[in-house]
């Protein structure tokens, strides 16, 4: 793509965010329409076979746009734009992900250690009954 067309769509794309700002709806439906099909095939090739993900991802990366266009800037592309911002709701997905699991496998753990001493515990007990019952009265 030569550089005077990607100037212009930036400026076009810039020109799209400022009327919207200013109460132009139909001015970010352009720029939806530009850009849906760019960002969705972004993210499914980011999130192979897990389109629910994807599409999660997708729908608050629109909203987290719409909240922050106040803070776009002309130096790049919208779409560049959309992808970093995908990129990182993804990102923070995973990090989720992993101290959920980080989480679960303590607790597992705890559980599994609560439950191990509470059988021992009570083996023991069971154990120490029966060999208390096998003692003459003398000798318990």
């Amino acid at each position: 793509m030569g550089e005077n067309k990607k100037k212009r769509m930036y400026l076009e794309d810039y020109t799209y965010i400022q009327e919207y700002l200013q109460g132009n709806e139909g001015a970010f439906e352009i720029l939806y329409k530009k850009y849906r099909k760019p960002l969705y095939s972004y993210l499914n090739r980011l999130i192979p076979g897990q389109s629910q993900l994807a599409d999660d991802i997708y729908q608050q990366a629109w909203i987290k746009a719409i909240d922050n266009l106040h803070n776009y800037k002309e130096q790049g592309t919208f779409l560049a734009w959309m992808m970093r911002i995908s990129h990182h709701l993804f990102v923070d997905y995973c990090r989720k992900e992993a101290k959920k699991k980080t989480v679960y496998s303590e607790v597992f753990y705890e559980n599994t250690q609560t439950n191990n001493k509470s059988i021992i515990t009570e083996e023991f007990n069971e154990a120490y009954k029966n060999a208390l019952a096998q003692l003459n009265d003398q000798q318990r």
